[in-house]
């Protein structure tokens, strides 16, 4: 299946407006070499930060993307045939067993009914790693997902899938796994089958167990496996490093510029260097006056020294905290280069207020410290005025660009010096230039905005239909008790990507800070008032019985799985093993209308016939999959359902050998000889 990440960021570069997009090419080259998914966020980081254009996107040695004509693929499943598998071992004949879903060569809707241990559960292990390369109740028991060079990496995990799938005592190489679908053969043989690169053939949303379930009952976030069901739960954590990288590179700027402004006797000048830059660039037209006098300064100083006369101390003090509160007003406080002087005014603001709060007495060390803090900010306020006022004379004189870059290298030398970087360093400084910044900015900007609007594109095709689907299928369970259903999907785009960055005050605190798709699922309950219009929300799994809320799984399954359908030109079986069981009898025999109802559903999504529904169940449970198959009977006909029972691979002999005969998307006939498991029952 097409990794819809990796594909728009090859049409985006390669094709598109972000051609030329160094952090863009960067992005695409970690996803489709696999270090996206396996290596830490602060490598990745690094790489976004850092490294060059790749220069294969610089010479335009690469394919061009051609996935708009790619043709459909029909992966209904004809048969499977395994050895080595599970419960299934490898034979000496080197014959593999099989289970058919087809009726004359033609995929068809088939149930399977069996008893506890027969294989069920292995078969559709088998199935999940064929169409996923991972396999879900693997992942539950702590069994590495392993798919080649695209590996999902897990922690804290001491075994891969291979221990798990793979049958007691079979020596890898014996190992076979063969699905044959409409349009291909997905073979998985040997020593290889752990070792399949590319990417998986289906999305999570085409298999349903008890580990959906249990997903669902313990993850209150419906949003991220909504996502993972789509397919497109790569772009989400796109766009959360790219967030990320945003609240780094903000939180890297704002230590850098504590640290330039930080007070010293022998650094004085750095902050003014700041200051400085940021006027060159865009404040040389702002209006920066010292109306204030040092003389004014040195007298309150004299006077809180002596501290004799009380009026004398209030008058000065009040008339001096007015000035500073009016000389900070011309500098921006959300301006990084005005930042540092906002703090040397603050400080010294702040602590005459201390003094006057405190009736302008003050134990001796307090006093002291004081007039040390107004001795450096005299010093600080008089280099300032004294650079500004030469400032605006050169940039009226000479060329702007010049003193800018000049201005810069003296900022990049300060930040060196008070970060300790050495001068060989080969990341001397987050950015060695203010272009560079200003490049990456928007480079930055872009990529997200791009990453974005295909998300929110692509989510909102379906959004009516996912929450209609989702709702259809479930109202007859809220009718009687004037419940309602309610199903929320939507696009949270409330912020530009700047304005949201800079919201967030701590690196350590981010977790997800922007939550750009909303999946959530309420039940609005009236508590059993049947005239009552007022209802309040209530979790699915708080509110209905355990039978009910499988049911509610099955209905999200299905709804995604339709929308992958379309979206990825695909069709696949929707294949549930043996969630539902006995434990409500009045719910079970409404399995019927169920079924009727999720394949009215499905037709209705998908209207073209290339789609057309195949529905593979498994279970332990004769009632219920009696109600399946009438069910399905009742939607398809009996020409389009097969009713089988598994029996266990030991009571096979040779009068169960049959030949499979199918062709391949190019018409050429295979032929395989396996061993069947099943006894059709109708």
């Amino acid at each position: 299946m097409k990794n819809l990440l990796e594909y728009k960021l090859l049409e985006w570069v390669c094709e598109g407006t972000l051609k030329g997009n160094r952090l863009a090419s960067v992005l695409l080259d970690i996803v489709s070499t696999g270090k996206f998914f396996s290596a830490s966020r602060s490598l990745l980081v690094a790489d976004l930060l850092y490294r060059p254009m790749p220069e294969k996107f610089i010479d335009g040695n690469i394919d061009k993307p051609t996935i708009e004509n790619v043709s459909f693929s029909d992966l209904r499943f004809l048969r499977v045939t395994l050895a080595g598998i599970k419960k299934y071992p490898a034979r000496e004949d080197s014959l593999k067993y099989g289970l058919s879903f087809s009726k004359n060569d033609k995929p068809v809707n088939s149930i399977f009914v069996g008893a506890n241990g027969v294989g069920k559960t292995s078969i559709y292990s088998a199935l999940e790693y064929a169409g996923m390369r991972k396999i879900n109740s693997a992942l539950m028991r702590g069994y590495e997902r392993k798919i080649g060079q695209g590996t999902d990496k897990f922690k804290d995990i001491d075994e891969d899938q291979s221990k798990f799938l793979v049958h007691s005592g079979t020596e890898q190489k014996n190992v076979s796994l063969c699905v044959f679908t409409k349009s291909k053969i997905i073979r998985l043989e040997g020593d290889d089958i752990f070792n399949q690169s590319g990417n998986p053939e289906i999305t999570d949303a085409f298999y349903c167990s008890d580990y959906d379930v249990r997903e669902l009952e313990t993850n209150k976030d419906y949003t991220r496996f909504m996502l993972r069901q789509i397919g497109l739960n790569h772009f989400y954590q796109a766009l959360q490093l790219l967030y990320y990288l945003g609240v780094y590179v903000r939180s890297e700027q704002k230590k850098a510029e504590q640290n330039i402004w930080q007070e010293s006797s022998e650094r004085i000048s750095e902050p003014i260097c700041r200051i400085m830059l940021g006027i060159a660039l865009k404040h040389s037209k702002k209006r920066i006056s010292f109306d204030m006098k040092d003389e004014t300064l040195f007298l309150l100083k004299n006077v809180i020294d002596k501290n004799q006369d009380f009026h004398l101390i209030k008058n000065y003090t009040d008339l001096i905290v007015k000035s500073i509160k009016d000389e900070q007003a011309m500098y921006s406080k959300n301006d990084w280069f005005s930042a540092g002087v906002v703090d040397q005014y603050q400080n010294i603001f702040e602590q005459l207020q201390n003094f006057q709060n405190n009736s302008y007495s003050f134990e001796d060390q307090k006093k002291n410290d004081l007039l040390q803090s107004i001795d450096k900010f005299i010093s600080f306020r008089k280099l300032l005025a004294t650079q500004i006022s030469q400032l605006k004379k050169r940039l009226n004189e000479k060329n702007n660009t010049k003193i800018i870059a000049e201005l810069a290298q003296k900022h990049i030398a300060a930040h060196k010096s008070l970060n300790g970087i050495d001068e060989d360093d080969e990341f001397e400084s987050l950015f060695e230039s203010e272009e560079i910044a200003s490049q990456f900015e928007k480079e930055y900007c872009e990529l997200i905005t791009y990453l974005e609007d295909y998300l929110e594109r692509i989510i909102q095709n379906w959004e009516g239909k996912i929450k209609s689907s989702i709702e259809t299928l479930l109202s007859d369970y809220f009718d009687i008790d004037n419940d309602k259903l309610v199903v929320n999907l939507g696009i949270n785009r409330s912020k530009g990507v700047l304005e949201l960055i800079n919201g967030v005050t701590d690196e350590m605190e981010y977790v997800d800070i922007h939550q750009f798709v909303k999946f959530d699922v309420n039940i609005m309950t009236a508590c059993g008032d049947l005239t009552s219009d007022k209802r309040f929300p209530i979790k699915p799994r708080l509110y209905l019985n355990t039978f009910r809320f499988k049911l509610f799984c099955v209905a999200i399954k299905i709804a995604l799985g339709c929308f992958v359908k379309e979206t990825y030109a695909i069709n696949y079986p929707f294949i549930i093993d043996d969630v539902f069981d006995s434990s409500d009898f009045d719910s079970r025999i409404q399995l019927k209308q169920f079924i009727e109802k999720i394949i009215k559903c499905h037709d209705g999504l998908l209207k073209d016939k290339k789609y057309a529904i195949q529905l593979l169940f498994f279970s332990q449970d004769d009632l219920i999959t009696n109600q399946l198959y009438k069910g399905l009977i009742a939607s398809k006909g009996v020409e389009n359902v097969k009713f089988g029972r598994l029996y266990d691979y030991h009571e096979t002999d040779d009068s169960e050998i049959k030949a499979l005969v199918c062709r391949n998307s190019d018409n050429i006939i295979n032929n395989n000889i396996y061993i069947s498991l099943e006894d059709n029952i109708r």
